[in-house]
């Protein structure tokens, strides 16, 4: 039986995407080897936040979960000069790139409006 949530507005299932596309789609979660992107910044500086407080029971949570995404492969160990802090109010794991993103050089080129951006995609489902 086909489930609601397995169809798409073309009416394709998304496991035949997946079945016609396998280098594009993972079954671990969260890796993608898709694209990479590089980017220009104002400054080498590194930016270093301390991470967020965290009571020792979710504490014990989050390094569960992070143990099981090391096994997965999902994640590695860094020794990035980077660091935001990781917390938030439910399990789950936050990044903040706030201070990163502020360094970023943007291109002079304008991005499109949506507009426009639905015109070159030319009714396309599935990105």
């Amino acid at each position: 039986m086909m489930e609601e949530r397995d169809l798409w507005p073309n009416g394709m299932r998304a496991r035949s995407i997946i079945a016609e596309f396998p280098t594009s789609f993972s079954s671990t979660f969260g890796t993608a080897r898709v694209a990479s992107c590089e980017f220009e910044l104002s400054d080498n500086t590194p930016v270093r936040s301390p991470p967020y407080r965290c009571a020792p029971p979710k504490l014990e949570i989050f390094r569960r979960i992070v143990d099981e995404m090391l096994e997965q492969g999902v994640v590695r160990p860094s020794k990035n000069r980077y660091a935001s802090p990781k917390g938030g109010d439910a399990f789950r794991m936050v990044v903040d790139y706030g201070k990163f993103n502020s360094k970023i050089v943007f291109d002079s080129y304008p991005m499109p409006t949506i507009d426009q951006a639905f015109e070159q995609l030319g009714g396309a489902v599935v990105f």
